[in-house]
């Protein structure tokens, strides 16, 4: 497993990615482009991607809180290789590296998931995130590190 800083290069492929059935009900983002510019010029924000035996098979996005004790993340899986344990096993290897990514500071990372998107629930789950506390459309999920 690779990470490496998402480049704009990286769009298209996600743009593609973005109109699947298997995610488009999940992801909010409506235009890249402007999303992109955004992050790249955030300091709190970091823009990965996934790399497993040179093909690209996701974007994770971490952004820090301004306490710096928490990032928030969102994982993106290509299509192509979804249900074969790959967000499971990024999820994973960020943990175990989050600390180093993005200078230690961090206590814990959090997620928010849409309750019907039970895909990404059981992956989170299976990772080791807990159930924190939820709101009218959203689950939020924690992970200590």
């Amino acid at each position: 497993m690779i990470f490496k800083k998402l480049e704009y290069q990286h769009l298209a492929e996600i743009k593609n990615w973005a109109g699947h059935e298997s995610i488009k009900n999940w992801i909010a983002i409506e235009d890249w482009d402007t999303y992109y510019e955004y992050a790249i010029n955030e300091p709190a924000t970091f823009l990965f991607a996934l790399y497993d035996n040179n093909n690209f098979i996701g974007e994770l996005t971490a952004e820090k809180d301004d306490e710096n004790k928490c990032l928030y993340i969102a994982l993106t899986i290509n299509p192509k290789f979804q249900n074969r344990g790959f967000g499971v096993r990024v999820l994973n290897y960020f943990k175990e590296n989050a600390k180093c990514l993005v200078e230690g500071e961090s206590k814990y990372i959090s997620v928010g998931i849409d309750k019907n998107n039970i895909a990404s629930i059981k992956c989170f789950e299976k990772a080791g995130y807990v159930y924190q506390d939820e709101d009218e459309e959203i689950n939020n999920y924690v992970l200590y590190l």
